[in-house]
């Protein structure tokens, strides 16, 4: 019957979570422990857009919000089999996270969270500098054996990115330029 709600399974919210964090941490932290590290990370980019949910399940976890420049973005989604190849209809994808992330990001209380944020730029540039930077929010070490990122990479829309991809993500994208940290 269409018209009918799925049925109640969890009459409090507080058992929903503790069977979500018992299968996520299951489903990752056993992993993680049988191969001997002491923590996990799970970088699916739109989780960003769940961090309450994600600090309610892990009120522990530190949540790394690594940003790169719009124009970089929207470069690297027209190269993605699985969005869009054009830089109009990708700006419409991105627009879109972007939105919802000012939104979120108005609303969400950092207080007694671990939260960081670093521009891929600045990680490229200088790995053991920002790295540094997330051991003192989050109480990981760094590793000095990191591989360094390759920055030339990171930049590359710089000398690929068409003049008119970048007008149009500038003009269609600009105003969520400055939340992200980054100039027109």
């Amino acid at each position: 019957m269409w018209g009918q709600p799925f049925p109640k399974v969890f009459e409090q919210r507080a058992d929903l979570i503790a069977i979500t964090r018992q299968f996520v941490s299951q489903l990752f932290g056993v992993p993680a422990v049988t191969g001997g590290k002491t923590f996990w990370v799970e970088k699916t980019p739109s989780n960003i857009l769940s961090m309450d949910l994600l600090w309610e399940l892990f009120p522990e976890a530190t949540i790394v919000h690594i940003k790169r420049d719009p124009r970089g973005v929207l470069h690297s989604f027209m190269s993605q089999d699985w969005l869009p190849h054009d830089a109009a209809n990708a700006a419409k994808c991105l627009e879109i996270i972007y939105l919802r992330w000012s939104l979120e990001r108005a609303r969400l209380n950092f207080t007694g969270r671990r939260y960081i944020e670093l521009k891929l730029e600045d990680l490229a540039a200088d790995t053991q500098t920002e790295l540094t930077k997330f051991s003192q929010v989050s109480g990981v070490p760094v590793n000095r054996h990191i591989r360094q990122l390759d920055l030339a990479a990171v930049d590359r829309w710089k000398t690929e990115m068409t003049a008119e991809a970048r007008q149009l993500c500038e003009t269609r994208l600009g105003r969520y330029f400055e939340l992200m940290g980054y100039e027109i």
